[in-house]
C-alpha cells in the first residue's frame, strides 16, 4: 500500500511540472516561449504572419534579470510589475513569401519604412486592447522594436494593468498599416491558472 501511495505522489509531482509548479527563471522563459504550451498564437493572413505571446510579469522580470541571481532584486521587480500582463506581438511575412520575393521584398519595405515606423511607433497603441472580464482595457505601456531587416519580424511589446489573471482574456489588434482588422489571441482562465510560479530562491 505504501508503495502505491509513493508512486501516486511521484506521478502527481511530475504532472505539476507541466501544469503550475515552480520553475527557475530560465526555465520559466522557455516554458512560455514553447509553442506546445499554447501561450504563443501564430496567425497567418495571406503573406502576413503574426505571432502573439503571453508574457506575464514573471516572464518579463526573468528576461530582464537573466544574468542576475539576486532573489531580493527579483522580488523587488515582481512587486513593481504586480498586476501587469504583457504581450509580445511579432509581425512579418511568411517564409514562403520571403523566399518568393527575395531582394524585391527588402527594396519594397525600404520604400515604405517611414510609414511603417510612424504607424507602429506612434499610432498602433490606439488599435490594441485587452478584454478581461467583459471590460476593455487600453495599454499602460507600449514599445515598438524595429528589426532593421536583421530578422524576419518586428516586435511590439504591449502591457496592461489587468490585475489578477483569474478570468478569460483576449488581446485584440486592428492593424491599420496592413489593413488586417481581426488579429486576436485568447487565453482561458483555466490556461492562466495552469501557469507555473517563478522560483526566485537561490
Amino acid at each position: 500500500m505504501r508503495k502505491v501511495i509513493k508512486v501516486l505522489l511521484i506521478i502527481l509531482c511530475c504532472s505539476s511540472c507541466h501544469s503550475g509548479g515552480m520553475l527557475r527563471p530560465a526555465d520559466y522563459v522557455k516554458f512560455l516561449d514553447n509553442k506546445d504550451n499554447q501561450f504563443v498564437s501564430k496567425q497567418v493572413f495571406g503573406d502576413k504572419e503574426y505571432s502573439i505571446q503571453l508574457a506575464t510579469a514573471e516572464y518579463m522580470v526573468a528576461h530582464e534579470l537573466e544574468a542576475n541571481d539576486s532573489s531580493a532584486l527579483y522580488a523587488q521587480r515582481l512587486k513593481e510589475l504586480k498586476g501587469f500582463v504583457f504581450f509580445l506581438i511579432k509581425m512579418g511575412t511568411t517564409a514562403e513569401s520571403r523566399k518568393q520575393q527575395g531582394g524585391n521584398r527588402v527594396s519594397e519595405q525600404q520604400l515604405k519604412v517611414d510609414d511603417m515606423v510612424a504607424y507602429y511607433d506612434q499610432q498602433a497603441i490606439m488599435d490594441i486592447s485587452l478584454v478581461s472580464g467583459g471590460k476593455e482595457l487600453k495599454p499602460s505601456t507600449y514599445v515598438f522594436e524595429n528589426n532593421y531587416e536583421l530578422s524576419p519580424y518586428n516586435t511590439i511589446v504591449v502591457g496592461f494593468e489587468a490585475g489578477e489573471l483569474n478570468q478569460d482574456i483576449t488581446l485584440n489588434f486592428n492593424d491599420r498599416y496592413t489593413q488586417i482588422p481581426a488579429i486576436r489571441a485568447s487565453y482561458s482562465k483555466e490556461q492562466l491558472s495552469s501557469l507555473p510560479k517563478l522560483n526566485i530562491n537561490n
